[in-house]
């Protein structure tokens, strides 16, 4: 997986060192686009020339052939151009430049956009000079041309939309805050942060901060808008990582954390070296060498983040992460003059909706998450409580044996010993008496006693389960099946082979038989037995058949010793399928060992 990220990230820097060389011969060149105040009204002007390395101009052409004075607003959609000048063309007048005061510059304070107001006198030609420097830096800019109509609905739009992001960031910042306070998870706390700095470098990035705090600064105008950015990739980083680090190794958490580190290190340079503010050449190699590793570590997070795919239940995170990685390979690429984009590429508010769609697509990620953590909860619940059940039926199940075997063992030794007593002292006195007018129904008395001794070992047979420590359960089964043949004439078909179960399996697999044999004799009136037992990969398999006339199911399953197959097989975790009719009663039983 390392090995096919490093030779994509190779690939992928030749090809941006490549692109790089070829940005910077077009951004040399001088020639002056002209444009017709009517043609950036139709539909606007977009350009996007990567990373500069001085100033870009676009002249204006003003022609007004009608018989009225015309007013309109040249709005410049980029709020973090450095310098702004417009000029004159033939007068070679300054009527503008950043920081002035000059008739030109009527941007309202609350407006984060450059507007200037141009009036087309009637029957008046005239050509202006737009002159936007941000050497250095990527410059992408839109024009648009409003009356004083459209532009008060533009202003109260984006008022609107960028009051409510920040109302809806807050309440989320907040949000993810305490829900990492109650639920003691670190990567909500992170999400958070990332939340909060984003939307800092969302309202920067349009020129909210800056033009009401440090509007003639340029240093602290660069200095916000790299470290916020580079802040806010840096949090989404380490909260991916918080979120995953019991999925990530060791190798790719160091590679993680390195690219964290750069993070870092790339925001102290820009605090401790001011000389990049001032020399344009500085700023522009900073750019071209910190820009292309970024994207690259972006790539890499972006390909590992693949392997996550397969965990289902993290879907709505998975798609968040790819959607915002996906988001930022899109503006590393923008930065040097490439816009890959479906919707319209000046992009107004593309940023705006992205930090609105991550953060509703975390939020229900988030939600996602709480109900399979309180549905993985119950199903844990669920389980513990059918172990205790088991562990409980296992107890009863094991005092009754006890109870049983105490039973069986009490009959034995006190009613057979007393049988067997009666017997000894009917044949004495028979032998004494010698009559034999009694004889007869001695030996009637006798037959009885033999019977009830019989009957007695047989319920003794059943009470008392069979020793296991030095028998093999399909020994033990055989010698039960052997007796069973003899005392009711039912032919038994079984071969005995050696499965190695322990003693507490074994001795509930003889219950079952032994009760599925009761059972076909008793109602089956069966002639024929078919009994087979195979162990498989620690699942035993047993088929039994009989020939009888077939059972009811509805109604067998009221006796008491049926339910007690179930149960049984139940408490094993295993399975049952039962099919009859006429002639053929089948059994098929599957419990793992």
């Amino acid at each position: 997986m390392l090995k096919v990220v490093y030779l994509i990230v190779r690939k992928s820097c030749l090809f941006i060192i490549v692109y790089m060389l070829w940005a910077g011969a077009l951004s040399a060149q001088d020639s002056i686009p002209w444009l017709s105040l009517d043609k950036i009204a139709s539909g606007g002007y977009y350009q996007n020339h990567g990373f500069t390395q001085g100033p870009v101009v676009v002249g204006l052409i003003l022609d007004n052939k009608g018989p009225n004075q015309n007013k309109h607003f040249l709005k410049i959609n980029n709020a973090n151009i450095n310098y702004i000048y417009l000029i004159d063309y033939l007068k070679k007048d300054t009527l503008f430049k950043t920081g002035d005061h000059l008739p030109f510059d009527s941007r309202p304070v609350h407006f984060w956009d450059y507007i200037f107001h141009i009036e087309k006198n009637a029957q008046i030609s005239d050509s202006l000079l737009l002159v936007m420097d941000k050497s250095g830096e990527s410059l992408a800019y839109n024009l648009q041309l409003y009356d004083q109509r459209e532009l008060d609905v533009v202003k109260g739009w984006e008022l609107l939309l960028y009051g409510g992001v920040f109302a809806f960031s807050m309440i989320f910042t907040v949000a993810f805050m305490l829900l990492g306070t109650m639920k003691k998870e670190k990567h909500n706390f992170v999400f958070a942060a990332f939340i909060l700095i984003s939307t800092f470098w969302l309202y920067n990035n349009n020129g909210i901060w800056f033009q009401l705090l440090w509007p003639h600064d340029l240093m602290l105008q660069h200095i916000s808008r790299t470290t916020l950015s580079t802040l806010s990739i840096g949090f989404f980083i380490y909260y991916f990582i918080t979120f995953y680090r019991s999925y990530i190794g060791s190798k790719a958490l160091l590679v993680f954390k390195s690219f964290i580190i750069f993070l870092m290190i790339r925001i102290l340079i820009l605090l401790l070296t001011p000389q990049l503010y001032s020399n344009s050449t500085l700023k522009y190699i900073f750019q071209l060498i910190g820009t292309p590793l970024l994207g690259l570590g972006i790539i890499f997070f972006l390909i590992y983040l693949i392997r996550f795919y397969k965990k289902r239940e993290y879907f709505f995170h998975n798609l968040g992460f790819t959607i915002y990685f996906l988001y930022l390979v899109k503006e590393t690429i923008r930065l040097f003059g490439i816009d890959i984009t479906l919707i319209d590429p000046s992009e107004l508010y593309t940023p705006i909706f992205s930090h609105f769609f991550i953060i509703a697509m975390f939020s229900a990620a988030n939600i996602q998450q709480y109900r399979n953590n309180k549905k993985r909860k119950f199903e844990i619940q669920l389980e513990e409580s059918h172990k205790r059940d088991v562990e409980i039926s296992e107890k009863i199940m094991e005092a009754q044996e006890h109870e049983r075997s105490t039973i069986g063992k009490n009959i034995h030794d006190q009613v057979g010993g007393l049988l067997s007593a009666m017997k000894i002292k009917m044949q004495t006195l028979k032998m004494k008496r010698n009559d034999p007018s009694l004889n007869s129904e001695m030996d009637q008395f006798i037959e009885i006693l033999d019977q009830c001794s019989n009957e007695l070992h047989g319920i003794v047979d059943d009470l008392v389960p069979p020793e296991f420590e030095h028998q093999d359960f399909s020994d033990i089964l055989f010698n039960r099946i052997r007796m069973i043949e003899s005392a009711t004439q039912i032919e038994i078909h079984y071969n005995p082979t050696p499965i190695g179960i322990d003693q507490q399996t074994g001795v509930k697999l003889y219950r079952i038989i032994s009760e599925l044999i009761t059972n076909a004799f008793k109602h089956a009136k069966c002639t024929v037995i078919n009994i087979s037992i195979l162990k498989d990969k620690e699942i035993l398999h047993i088929n039994f058949s009989d020939n009888g006339i077939g059972l009811d199911m509805l109604k067998i399953k009221k006796k008491h010793g049926i339910n007690n197959i179930y149960s049984r097989i139940k408490f094993m975790n295993g399975t049952i399928d039962t099919r009859s009719v006429p002639g053929k009663t089948s059994f098929y039983i599957q419990i793992p060992l």
